[in-house]
């Protein structure tokens, strides 16, 4: 396999991820709008049914007490932090995509030797590795199986733009 396949490879690769981490993020703001909304309600239930049956107020008071305790403790939980790491970390790739694809014409049209593109490659693997360590520097984002294949086909049908498929 030669250089500018190499680096084709690479572009659609980061292409993929970066749809990956955009899913990744929407997946996790869908959550928490879930767990906004039930939170809501829970706190609003609650304190409504305290006041108007006044029955079981140390329930009723104890889900509103949890409801705030949630609320303080919100930031610190490690979905919230995955949701602001994985949206940075999606719009720098992006960022790094638009490089890479601008980088490509100059690749595909033969103007760079093997050299030239490989070190093109290795700059862009680079900025790729130091964009993850600035965002996941104390954590690991596991993988979704589902989303995979949904960025794998979104990341060909971009590219197929390129191919002409």
């Amino acid at each position: 396999m030669g250089e500018q396949s190499r680096y084709w490879n690479e572009m659609v690769d980061l292409k993929r991820d970066s749809i990956y981490l955009r899913l990744y993020a929407e997946r996790t703001e869908s959550i928490d709008r879930w767990i906004e909304g039930i939170k809501a309600v829970a706190g609003v239930g609650s304190l409504g049914s305290w006041v108007v049956f006044k029955v079981y107020p140390e329930v009723w008071g104890f889900i509103i007490v949890l409801s705030q305790v949630f609320t303080a403790l919100k930031e610190q939980l490690p979905y919230n932090r995955t949701f602001k790491a994985t949206s940075k970390l999606s719009k720098d790739l992006d960022g790094l995509v638009l490089q890479a694809e601008s980088d490509w014409f100059e690749v595909a049209n033969g103007r760079l030797d093997e050299e030239q593109i490989h070190k093109r490659r290795m700059v862009l693997k680079r900025k790729v590795q130091e964009a993850g360590t600035a965002r996941f520097s104390d954590s690991q984002l596991r993988t979704k199986p589902y989303l995979v294949a949904k960025a794998d086909l979104a990341a060909s049908e971009y590219f197929a733009t390129y191919t002409g498929e």
